[in-house]
């Protein structure tokens, strides 16, 4: 299995990192310095595996509609060994973390305060939501592990308001726009319950609720997760970009049980 994070044979600082949702990080001396796409596939870019039993196609998105590095998958079991094409350059990579059943969850857990938007997301913008008459839920945390600078700070920009509903845009930069270089995720809530759920996932929040989480997708880059779940009539909805399942969890019950402004 590919999932979990693996290091250069000939440097250690130099780190690929695997996620079940598709994202791929690369660390050189703990620095997060790339976030891509990845995924196992039978074709990449015109590159077909020569036997299916024994080889396997990596293709890694790079973005910035530049075509994706593929790679042949000639070994995987405690060493990657993967053949860049068409370079023909052979990488070597040895396991350093293995993905397991609880791997998820402690990375999620292990993020929960490292950004605190009880003060640097929503503190300034609170008395904007003055009119609003259903209860906010605002999470008091983001988790970090899908930022590119996690030690930047984020902002909270008001998309709409008025007393049945908010809409409020997470992103990077004081003027995103919804842009997908900045735009790290969105908190909303309306007094309607309309919404397609065909592709959710049921799971359990705190307080006994229960709420439907739709997973992202990663091509050239990764979509939005989704959390979504309704408190006396009201529906809630909460996204970051190629968060994890457990992390999404976290995010909506610290919302829950200990929302900004209420």
């Amino acid at each position: 299995m590919i999932l979990g994070k693996w290091h250069a044979e000939n440097d250690s600082t130099f780190v690929w990192e695997f996620y079940e949702n598709g994202q791929h990080f690369t660390y050189s001396d703990d620095e997060l310095i790339s976030e891509r796409a990845w995924q196992i596939v039978s074709e990449c870019e015109g590159e077909t595996a020569e036997n299916k039993e024994d080889f396997a196609m990596l293709e890694i998105g790079r973005g910035n509609n530049l075509p994706s590095q593929c790679y042949v998958v000639q070994g995987l079991n405690g060493v990657l060994t993967l053949l860049a094409i068409p370079q023909g350059r052979l990488l070597i990579f040895d396991r350093v973390e293995k993905w397991t059943d609880n791997l998820a969850t402690e990375k999620a857990s292990a993020h929960q305060d490292t950004v605190n938007t009880s003060s640097n997301i929503f503190n300034p913008i609170l008395s904007d939501l003055d009119e609003v008459n259903i209860p906010l839920r605002l999470p008091t945390y983001f988790a970090s592990e899908t930022f590119l600078y996690p030690d930047k700070p984020l902002f909270g920009i008001i998309e709409s308001v008025n007393p049945d509903s908010y809409e409020i845009q997470i992103a990077a930069t004081e003027d995103c726009r919804w842009n997908t270089f900045c735009w790290v995720g969105t908190v909303s809530a309306n007094t309607s319950t309309e919404l397609d759920l065909t592709s959710s996932e049921k799971v359990q929040l705190t307080n006994g609720l229960q709420a439907h989480f739709i997973a992202s997708t990663c091509t050239s880059s990764c979509s939005m997760s989704k959390i979504i779940w309704t408190e006396n009539e009201n529906l809630y909805l909460i996204e970051q970009r190629g968060a994890l399942k457990e992390t999404m969890i976290l995010i909506a019950n610290s919302a829950i049980e200990n929302s900004v402004g209420n």
